[in-house]
């Protein structure tokens, strides 16, 4: 097992080999004091092998050194405490002697009065001109002596202070140039990337476009097909109904090129308040535990460049709120790659408030609450940087909407048994932009604070990530994605290919968007 090292001290030796012995002999003429094993100069300190160290000898010397330098001081500061005191004894001397106030003087008679005046000119006469002068000269030298001590020592500091330097810019000029070049192919190989993207997207598009007009055209022998396609996705009554087929196979196709769940819900269910009186749809009752959650606000400040030290369960809020009797789908609504999409409403209300359920693909809920909490980060993260977003706009005096990542809630069936819940909302769903680099070039004012508001994000986390899929109804927003530089966040995740795709687009539009970015005080 290899030991871990607590100095970076490199050898001199040209080697890029971090020391491993250091000579601590006091009488060493040795051109240097620490080398490593693979050194030429370790054979000079063949005569010193008795005080040859390693790096934990090396520490604990300094630190030996450190407690007889305080030592040191505390005699010094001691001598100083000495001399001070008796400067004041002196003086205190002097004033007892020579001066009197109107109630000392009322205490002599004649005879006193005289002795005092006559001690006080014998005083002037014998002390008080040797006693300043000396006192003066002794002043004088021990402040030369302290200045000369001072000098010698600052002289010794700064011409080791340069040597280190030198020796450093010696050991780290290869290493400079290295990591300068590797970041010049870096930089390279992302344009490159993002280029690729780029025209695959296109392609992609093209694609897309061609499978639209083949389903237009077969959409007859869909229904031949119809008993091939899993059931499990959505439940309908078994009338046989041909549109009914038609819109699951349709949902089903639309789902697999990749539109938003939120889209592909509001499109294909002609009213989700009253699902659960859809004849052709089957629905089960549950007993959830409710809980909100929050990422806390210190948290995001302190980890705002560096998101993924965010901690679950330490950095997040999680309150228990209420008990709900709820009726949802017994099978997904819709779905994706990731997540099963049901519907859900609360049976003990009168509201038709319906909120969209979520749990990982294959139909099984989360195990835990930490694994729940896990998939809640980007909208989380996403819910706090909006906020920080709007106040900022708004404290510059900017009129902005109130645009907000909606809340989440967590529901607990069992022990073993958790889900996600958002509030669904019936109205127009826009895409703004996504983790490919799409951006909607739509004029309205809403859209363009959603541009900014993703490269606000990428420049704000010092270029390291920045939020994406930027979507919802209204000013309710949902489904974030984080794309970050190592691309490793989440499964969502489309790293510096993702970040290059928008940043490529958004070269496009970024004149629209000049005013918000100049209040926000952003440079590009």
């Amino acid at each position: 097992m290899s030991q871990i090292r607590n100095l970076q001290i490199y050898c001199s030796c040209g080697k890029k080999n971090l020391f491993q012995q250091v000579c601590l002999n006091k009488s060493c003429r040795a051109t240097n004091r620490v080398y490593c094993l693979k050194c030429d100069k370790r054979n000079e300190h063949f005569t010193c092998q008795y005080n040859v160290k390693d790096e934990e000898g090396l520490i604990q010397f300094f630190e030996d050194i450190g407690k007889k330098m305080e030592i040191y001081i505390l005699n010094l500061q001691e001598s100083l405490r000495k001399i001070v005191e008796g400067f004041n004894e002196l003086t205190k001397t002097l004033r007892n002697k020579c001066q009197y106030n109107k109630q000392r003087l009322q205490e002599l008679n004649e005879q006193d009065l005289k002795n005092i005046i006559d001690q006080i000119f014998q005083f002037q006469d014998e002390f008080e001109k040797g006693l300043e002068e000396e006192m003066q000269n002794c002043s004088k030298n021990m402040l030369i002596k302290l200045n000369n001590w001072i000098d010698e020592l600052r002289t010794k500091s700064k011409n080791l202070g340069e040597d280190i330097i030198i020796q450093r810019n010696t050991l780290y000029r290869d290493k400079l140039q290295e990591q300068k070049i590797q970041r010049a192919r870096t930089l390279k190989q992302k344009i490159q990337r993002a280029q690729k993207l780029k025209e695959e997207i296109e392609k992609q598009k093209r694609i897309i476009n061609e499978k639209t007009q083949q389903l237009f055209f077969k959409q007859a022998t869909y229904q031949d097909q119809e008993n091939q396609i899993d059931d499990r996705y959505i439940e309908y009554h078994p009338s046989h109904d041909p549109n009914l087929k038609r819109n699951r196979i349709k949902k089903e196709k639309e789902a697999q090129l990749g539109r938003p769940i939120m889209e592909i819900l509001i499109e294909f269910i002609p009213d989700p308040t009253i699902f659960n009186r859809d004849p052709n749809i089957t629905t089960i009752q549950n007993k959830f535990k409710i809980f909100s959650i929050e990422l806390n606000q210190k948290a995001f400040e302190k980890n705002i460049i560096t998101i993924e030290k965010i901690q679950i369960p330490n950095d997040y809020t999680v309150k228990h709120q209420y008990y709900w009797t709820c009726i949802r789908t017994l099978k997904p609504i819709v779905f994706s790659q990731l997540k099963d999409v049901y519907l859900m409403k609360r049976a003990d209300s009168f509201q038709d408030e319906v909120y969209i359920l979520k749990m990982p693909i294959g139909g099984q809920p989360y195990k835990s609450m930490n694994e729940a909490m896990k998939d809640c980060r980007s909208h989380l993260i996403s819910k706090r940087y909006m906020q920080k977003f709007i106040e900022e706009l708004n404290d510059k005096g900017c009129n902005t909407p109130p645009i907000k990542y909606q809340d989440l809630l967590i529901l607990q069936e069992d022990e073993k048994s958790f889900f996600i819940a958002e509030r669904f909302f019936e109205g127009e769903f826009i895409e703004f932009n996504n983790k490919y680099g799409y951006i909607n070039d739509n004029t309205e004012k809403i859209n363009a604070l959603s541009q900014v508001f993703t490269y606000y994000t990428y420049f704000k986390s010092d270029f390291n990530y920045l939020i994406c899929n930027v979507q919802g109804v209204g000013y309710n927003f949902t489904d974030p994605s984080i794309n970050t530089i190592g691309g490793d966040f989440d499964d969502n995740d489309f790293g510096a290919e993702g970040q290059m795709g928008f940043l490529i687009n958004y070269e496009y539009y970024k004149d629209k968007f000049k005013e918000y970015l100049k209040i926000l005080d952003i440079y590009e």
